[in-house]
């Protein structure tokens, strides 16, 4: 994906794109990855209880956010 985020081992999938847009959500697979190591090599930032990490580029914007508690991730790319 766009994001240069490493998606890592998940247990499940769901990428649904509409028009420019597409959320991608993932469920990182707790046995497999190890959370702290994966949050640090992808330069994530803790706001409130979320890890969250955003940037633009030339052809798209993208926002990722990290739910430790759930092992979610999820993917806002907007392609410009």
């Amino acid at each position: 994906m766009r994001t240069g985020v490493n998606s890592p081992e998940v247990m499940s999938i769901d990428c649904p794109c509409k028009d420019n847009k597409k959320v991608s959500k993932f469920i990182i697979d707790r046995q497999l990855v190890d959370l702290n190591d994966y949050i640090s090599r992808n330069d994530f930032t803790l706001i409130d209880d979320l890890y969250i990490t955003e940037n633009n580029n030339r052809n798209s914007r993208y926002k990722v956010v990290f739910d430790t508690k759930t092992a979610e991730l999820t993917v806002n790319l907007t392609y410009n």
